[in-house]
């Protein structure tokens, strides 16, 4: 049960750290205009 839980909480950990990757790939952190700026990514669901 306990091994089960461990499996369960690391796959969602690297879970959420790929989604974190996959969103942090759309800021265009160096400014060369291939990307969105965060404060645009923020303005698409509004």
């Amino acid at each position: 049960m306990l091994s089960q839980l461990i499996v369960i909480c690391s796959a969602g950990l690297l879970a959420l750290g790929g989604i974190w990757v996959l969103i942090s790939g759309f800021d265009d952190d160096d400014n060369d205009g291939d990307g969105m700026t965060f404060p645009e990514l923020q303005g698409l669901g509004t």
